[in-house]
Formats: structure tokens, sequence, C-alpha cells
């Protein structure tokens, strides 16, 4: 793995993950796909090395006889962390208005510029959740920078003619009252593995999220672990999600014009999984109809009932047998060559 920096907006140094790209598949046809690009972006709170255990398992499908999608050529796959996540600065001066929403598409588009190798029109965006909402803003302000988008559940504020309106103020308040030091990493571990809803994320995802979530403490009252990505910053970011993220005058009306899957979980919330009522909605769940509707006959929905809105983190099998029946569906970017 490959790590650099690139400079987005508002003096933000984003850190980038190349992991490299994954043997070509081990079938013993005489042709071959050129590798894919895929570049993944997490979701609010989350981090770029929290997709290490996808990624090695996007790899390994990759690499294994049937390719991932029905293509050969491998897999390349770029992580990296938002503003103010991870290893990534937080912003130098904009106050709140630096964590809006629109900010992380320009994350997106600042490292699909300066990071070496990246094509645009040849790149495939795998977005969760904030990362979806930020990939599908910057297809839209910068049409042809992605071949294709896979969305999990990306977040918008939706018509509330047609459904309820998004209230962003429990998870603000969440987010804020979330506990931002222990004692250490292993202190940490044990009390996100306790409780959900970090406790149905994928032992690998938990043990990354963890270990490269946290920075070191050291002297006085403090020492021990601390959160990379503050509360307030996420609490931020969500309080900002519902004041300016109207899906269709964002990514409606045809502004997305490369292929898309929106893919959801559960529209219900299960009470052993959030300690909420079994007819509790989830309002990222339901909203993703509806945003493809709202991005055209570009888009495609996949429904994933036993997974909830951490399921590219949940079910890793699931996660890359789902890339790449989106894949398949789209074409990629790919080319074949000779060997």
């Amino acid at each position: 793995m490959r790590t650099h920096h690139v400079r987005s907006t508002d003096g933000v140094v984003l850190e980038v993950h190349d992991r490299g790209t994954s043997p070509s598949s081990s079938s013993s046809g005489l042709e071959r796909d050129e590798p894919i690009t895929l570049l993944l972006a997490h979701a609010n709170g989350f981090h770029s090395r929290t997709w290490d255990a996808a990624v090695e398992e996007l790899m390994r499908v990759a690499s294994s006889s049937e390719g991932i999608g029905g293509r050969t050529g491998g897999v390349r796959v770029i992580t990296f962390s938002f503003r103010a996540h991870g290893s990534s600065t937080a912003p130098t001066g904009g106050g709140k208005d630096a964590l809006r929403w629109g900010k992380f598409a320009e994350d997106l588009l600042a490292l699909v510029e300066q990071t070496p190798g990246l094509v645009r029109g040849e790149l495939v965006g795998v977005g969760h959740s904030l990362g979806a909402h930020a990939m599908l803003r910057a297809e839209a302000s910068r049409p042809g920078t992605f071949a294709s988008l896979y969305c999990f559940e990306p977040i918008f504020v939706c018509d509330p003619g047609k459904l309820p309106p998004f209230v962003p103020m429990s998870l603000e308040r969440a987010a804020a009252k979330r506990r931002r030091t222990f004692p250490s990493r292993s202190d940490a571990r044990a009390a996100y593995g306790s409780k959900p809803p970090l406790s149905i994320l994928h032992p690998g995802v938990l043990e990354a999220y963890v270990q490269y979530g946290f920075v070191d403490t050291i002297g006085g009252e403090g020492a021990g672990v601390t959160l990379a990505c503050t509360p307030e910053t996420e609490s931020t970011v969500f309080a900002n999600g519902g004041v300016e993220a109207e899906a269709f005058e964002l990514v409606g009306g045809a502004k997305v014009r490369c292929p898309v899957t929106v893919v959801h979980g559960a529209t219900h919330d299960p009470r052993d999984v959030y300690g909420r009522s079994p007819s509790d909605a989830i309002y990222s769940s339901i909203i993703s109809p509806l945003i493809a509707e709202y991005i055209g006959e570009n888009a495609a929905v996949e429904y994933a009932p036993a997974l909830t809105h951490f399921g590219p983190l949940q079910d890793l099998g699931w996660f890359a047998k789902s890339v790449g029946a989106h894949l398949s569906r789209t074409g990629g970017a790919t080319r074949r060559s000779r060997l």
C-alpha cells in the first residue's frame, strides 16, 4: 500500500491510500480485461482504513477464477479519508461551512485530479452513506468524472410530500455525546464491540476502525487514545446534512449521466440492532429508490433486506458480490488485452 497526500479546498490535506492492483483472475482464458480502478469513499465518522478488510475481499474475488463481475483483469483500489477524518487534516478556516456536504465532493474532485494514474471517465466510484452522497455530487458538478457509481444508501433530503422529513437531530446529538477518549485502543474496541450499532461490523472492520481512528495522547489526565474524527466534527456534518442536501436539485434531472446502482438495506429497524421499535422506518433505506428515480433511467436499485445502513462493512462477501454485479451490469471501465 502506498500513501500520498493531496490538497483540497479550505487548506485541507487528504491522506490517500493506493492499495495497488490485485493479481489477474486465475481463469485459464486467453483474453484479459485491463484492471478496473475502484475509488472507495467512507461514511461520516469513519476513515480510509475501515475499508481494509473489504479491500482484501474485493481483491480476493477479483483474482479468483471467475474474476469480479465476470472481469478478469483484477482491480486497483484507492481509499482515502475525508477532511477532518482519519489522518486527513481539518479545514483551517470556514467554521461549520467548511464541513458542508458539498465540501466532501470537493475533496473527491481534488483527489481525482491529483492522484497519479487516475483517468477521468475510467474510474468506478464506490460510496457509502456520506461517501455515496459526495460521489453523486461530484459527478453532477463535473460530469464524466466517473465511469459508473455504486452507492450504498446515499444520504439526501428528499421530497417531504412523499416521505417523512429527514431529521438529523438524533444523529447529531448522538455524535456530540460520543465518548472521545479511552485508556487504550483495547478498551475502545471492547466498548464498541459490546453494543450496536458498531458491534454489527465485520470484526476486521471494527479492528481497523479503532486502530486507525484514534490518536495517542500522552501525559496529563488525558493519557490514552482520542478519536481522530472529533465528536464535534461528526455532529456538525450530520447537522449540515439536514439543511443543504436536497436530492432532486443536486443530482436529479439527469445531472448524473453515468450508470448508477443505488443499494439499500432493511427499510425498518429490527429492535435487536438499534434498540428501536421494529416499525421505525430507516430513512437512509427508504429514500434510496426515490434517489434512483430522481437520477433517471441510468440508475438501478438493489435491495439487501438482511443488512443495515452499515451493509458494506457488515457482510464483506455480499459486498464484493454486489460490487461485482454492478460492474457486470454497467460494463465497468475496462479494455481487453491479449495475453
